[in-house]
């Protein structure tokens, strides 16, 4: 019996004829070919034939470990959709007539391939190269992130060769074939719409296989980001004020000996200075601070040596330094407080790399610093036509310096170039103009302080990853829930982002509906009607009762959002949800208990609204909806209803 596989696919395979061989692969060159993947199939040649198969998969010699992973992810699927073991072996067992799948730069790829530029590639951390020559399919990419390029390559083929789509950890679904057809690719470089991507929820980095499948590359794990400086950090990495400087003869604090590094909430110096987070940096501090990060930086180079990426993330407040030499600074060539940021960092980087032609010449080094709160807006200005541009030389990016935009006042309901939201939109514009290609976003998910109401993300994610693409970004983050585990659809949310985050040409809603059907099987016709009439219900809210519903600060707590009406038909699609599982008590125990908890997680959120704005109407269940609350609540693990906050107490 054959598994109903979905539609929507991670990349588009266009069945237009059969084709007997292709004899090489010529010089075609990254950037030539086209966004899409194109492949044929090649008649009457299998990779499976009624179960057997004689395909191997090979490795390189000494693989990366994504690559190994790759492998094992193949001969995994395969056997699952065929039955059929599909053996890996290196590239040294190749036989002259053995028939394979190469995954990384084998001795075989080389050979098979010698005029194919992998330039354009090699820099990149998701982008791969596949070809096709004499029935052998080829899978390379840079060697960025352990080879991470070449195993996405290995999940496109396989999701067009038996439509393998991972969803979650048990919804991974596949064809059930006899028969696998090879196909034929012509030197196809496929790139994602951005280079790598994360979404950070708590269960994203507590499971590292979902997070992969998913093709998140996570900044949490792994040895790519540097654990010290990830962050905010820059005085509470770098330049503790109350740490000893061990420069001054008096053995004074750096605060006593350079009080004019530090600043306070209206710019002046801070004669006090106790709590870390309140406090910045002064950007135009000069050569003595701009070595002294340079050092801290070297040190925690050395102390990493396989880490590539170093923060210097400025602390998590709203203030910059406003003090006389700042301002004329940002008057004369700085234009905003990021400007000044960029160009301390810009000679900081300049020490550093040339420590590291001396000491560590093949190191390769990304620095990473935030464009957040008052460093949010752009240092731009217009020239005599009219035309946005740097507001100065000083203000450009060095070439491994990395603007990680931040739009935490942003309204995540509306899109980028809506009105409501023409603080980021300019800035976003504005960054372009400076550092484009070299801009990350970390945007946002949630709503910070009432995790258990619907955050209305879901009708702009897909105009905003669009946007973002359109104005040079390489790297989103959107933060979810990552202190506790969630209920408000986190499984769903994550899943449309993963997707919308390797290809933006998708559809939100479409993405949400199918992954609503995989996920809650036999309950998914009302699980889909309360994802729904959310979704109507905020189309009215959010224009005709509060515009700034979306913001992470917004009030989604409301009476006017959750009606009684509402919460109301959302517990029925529950019950309705609950009802239409029933049979399964009985046929499958255990993909009944499955799926009645990811319906009651859901239910949660509504027992919230019910308990705490419309308990009268639900006296009679009052004492019921208690002991599910508190046995999911601990079977999910969720420890709070705010960031950094408690889990409220809503039954008294």
């Amino acid at each position: 019996m054959k598994k109903r596989i979905v539609s929507v696919l991670l990349t588009t395979v266009l069945w237009t004829g059969a084709v007997t061989s292709l004899t090489g692969c010529g010089e075609k060159k990254g950037g030539e070919e086209t966004k899409q993947a194109v492949a044929t199939v090649v008649e009457d040649k299998y990779i499976v034939e009624e179960g057997i198969s004689d395909y191997y998969v090979v490795l390189p010699k000494e693989p990366m470990e994504k690559e190994t992973y790759a492998a094992q992810e193949f001969a995994s699927v395969m056997r699952q959709a065929t039955g059929c073991n599909i053996e890996t072996i290196s590239e040294k067992e190749v036989k002259g007539n053995d028939k394979y799948v190469s995954i990384g730069n084998t001795a075989q790829f080389q050979a098979a391939c010698p005029g194919v530029d992998l330039s354009s590639i090699e820099d990149t951390y998701s982008s791969y190269f596949i070809t096709t020559v004499d029935d052998n399919i080829y899978i390379v990419s840079g060697d960025k992130y352990e080879g991470e390029g070449s195993l996405y390559g290995a999940y496109d083929l396989l999701h067009e060769l038996v439509g393998y789509t991972y969803y979650h950890d048990t919804e991974i679904h596949v064809e059930e074939k006899k028969d696998v057809p090879l196909l034929a690719y012509d030197n196809h470089f496929e790139t994602p719409s951005f280079d790598f991507r994360c979404v950070s929820t708590l269960y994203n980095y507590m499971n590292d296989t979902h997070n992969t499948r998913l093709r998140f590359i996570n900044f949490s794990k792994g040895k790519e980001w540097n654990d010290d400086t990830i962050g905010h950090g820059a005085i509470q990495v770098y330049v503790d004020p109350n740490h000893i400087d061990p420069a001054d003869p008096q053995g004074r604090t750096y605060f006593e000996s350079h009080k004019d590094w530090f600043i306070n909430s209206n710019g002046d110096i801070n004669p006090n200075v106790t709590e870390m987070i309140d406090n910045q940096l002064c950007m135009t501090a000069g050569e003595e601070l701009e070595a002294l990060i340079a050092e801290k930086l070297i040190g925690f180079i050395n102390a990493d040596p396989e880490a590539t990426f170093f923060m210097f993330g400025q602390e998590d407040c709203k203030m910059a330094c406003k003090c006389a030499r700042c301002l004329a600074a940002m008057e004369e060539w700085g234009g905003t407080a990021g400007g000044l940021q960029v160009a301390f960092m810009n000679n900081v980087i300049e020490r550093v790399e040339a420590w590291l032609a001396e000491n560590a010449p093949t190191r390769e080094i990304v620095y990473v610093i935030y464009a957040y709160h008052a460093t949010e807006a752009a240092p731009i200005k217009q020239d005599a036509k009219g035309n946005i541009i740097p507001y100065s030389d000083k203000v450009i990016p060095h070439e491994k310096l990395r603007v990680m935009l931040c739009p935490v006042n942003s309204n995540f309901a509306y899109s980028l170039d809506s009105p409501v939201n023409s603080e980021f939109d300019l800035a976003l514009k504005g960054w372009a103009k400076v550092a484009f290609g070299k801009l990350y976003i970390y945007s946002y998910d949630l709503n910070v302080s009432q995790y258990f109401g619907q955050f209305n993300s879901f009708a702009q994610t897909e105009s905003w990853f669009k946007y973002f693409k359109e104005h040079g970004a390489s790297f989103v983050l959107p933060q979810g829930v990552s202190d506790t585990s969630a209920t408000c659809f986190d499984e769903l949310r994550t899943y449309v982002a993963s997707q919308l985050l390797w290809n933006v040409e998708q559809n939100y809603d479409a993405l949400a509906y199918d992954f609503i059907e995989h996920y809650y099987k036999e309950a998914s016709e009302p699980m889909a009607a309360i994802y729904q009439n959310l979704r109507d219900q905020y189309a009215y809210y959010q224009t005709a009762v509060d515009l700034g519903s979306g913001g992470i600060w917004g009030n989604i707590y409301s009476k006017e959002l959750y009606t009684q009406s509402f919460v109301a038909k959302q517990d029925g699609l529950i019950k309705e949800a609950l009802a239409a599982i029933e049979p399964l008590q009985e046929t499958d125990a255990e993909k009944y208990t499955l799926l009645k908890n990811r319906i009651m997680k859901e239910y949660l959120s509504v027992i919230y609204f019910k308990v705490v704005y419309y308990s009268t109407d639900y006296e009679d269940e009052m004492s019921e909806m208690k002991e599910i609350w508190e046995y999911y609540i601990n079977y999910f693990g969720i420890s709070a209803g705010s960031e950094g906050g408690v889990l409220p107490e809503i039954f008294k």
